[in-house]
């Protein structure tokens, strides 16, 4: 599993990693602090049901509890989703996240793979819709999706939406990287319309916390958080994913002045990688496509900066990459290597 995921940090010596799509802003001390409150926990299980967490993402987003299922992180939710249901055949648009790859090779299931175009910015088109047919078990989408960061467009996902209730398809639609996007288009509000709709979140991204691994589905029909419930271990978050968790909710204000810096930085790298005749991407979220011919990943990595090299995305070819959207001192850094690796 070499370079699936970005982060690599491990096997290479890294100052600055702009390969994972995580808040740039620094974390909040009190949600620090309860990192720190919950080594008093260890010595206890954690709550079963997680109560005091489920009860505040239920005040969140304006649901019932039952409507919420906890997972160590989304990856053990995704997964979860293929070993409960068993879909012999899911749909996905690519270039797409290599989780859901991952997940369907763990029970068999077979991809079928709709190929989005780069003519048309890598957008969703209706041609989705089409593909959705009668064999079709499961349609996972990412909104906004990765590694275009691309939100879909609202008549697009209702048809989407509609084809999989009257086909009695499983929609499962991943926005693990919504509360970072330039605008909010959740299905979370609306989730109750919809008997074969899951919505994939994370703390992960919106509040910097890979290393945790705390995410959660929702879905309006409680029989399928039940039945995903099924194939998760007792106890899969920790206290210290807990506490953490609890304290998140109390910021949610912390995700404002995210977006509004990312909206900042986001325009000032792409000026800045348009001056080196870099073709950029519109992206929606906290993070851009980049392509070109000159081999940035090597020489960036050499210069100690870890970019996400696509190359390996099912629907794309060398050439293509990915950055995160960061602080603007790390931004300027970044920019600065850029243009010496090509004018060198």
């Amino acid at each position: 599993m070499n370079n699936i995921h970005g982060g690599d940090i491990y096997r290479n010596s890294i100052k600055l990693d702009f390969s994972v799509n995580i808040n740039p802003l620094l974390l909040p001390e009190n949600i620090k602090k309860s990192l720190y409150d919950a080594i008093g926990r260890c010595g206890q299980y954690p709550d079963y049901n997680h109560e005091i967490l489920k009860k505040g993402l239920a005040i969140v987003h304006d649901i019932y509890m039952d409507n919420i299922l906890l997972s160590n992180g989304a990856s053990e939710a995704l997964l979860a989703v293929f070993h409960t249901f068993m879909p012999k055949k899911a749909l996905i648009a690519i270039p797409s996240f290599y989780g859901y790859q991952h997940g369907a090779s763990a029970v068999g299931t077979e991809l079928i793979y709709y190929q989005l175009s780069e003519d048309n910015d890598f957008q969703l088109d209706e041609g989705f819709v089409d593909s959705i047919t009668d064999d079709i078990d499961l349609v996972i989408l990412a909104n906004p999706a990765n590694p275009t960061g691309k939100l879909i467009d609202d008549n697009i996902l209702q048809k989407v939406i509609d084809r999989c209730q009257s086909k009695n398809t499983l929609l499962l639609l991943d926005e693990c990287f919504m509360e970072l996007a330039d605008s909010n288009h959740t299905l979370i509000g609306r989730m109750e319309k919809y008997d074969r709709l899951l919505v994939l979140r994370a703390f992960t991204k919106s509040f910097a916390l890979p290393g945790l691994r705390l995410g959660y589905l929702v879905s309006g029909n409680t029989s399928l958080i039940e039945k995903i419930e099924k194939h998760l271990p007792e106890w899969n978050i920790s206290v210290f994913s807990e506490n953490a968790g609890i304290q998140c909710l109390k910021y949610m204000s912390f995700l404002d002045g995210a977006r509004r810096l990312i909206g900042k930085e986001k325009q000032y790298l792409i000026e800045e990688l348009e001056k080196y005749k870099i073709k950029v991407f519109s992206s929606d979220a906290n993070f851009i496509l980049l392509k070109t011919d000159y081999p940035l990943y090597e020489r960036l990595l050499e210069t100690e900066i870890l970019i996400r090299d696509c190359s390996n995305y099912k629907g794309l070819s060398k050439g293509y990459y990915r950055i995160a959207v960061k602080g603007h001192d790390d931004n300027m850094k970044l920019i600065k290597a850029i243009g010496e690796c090509i004018d060198n």
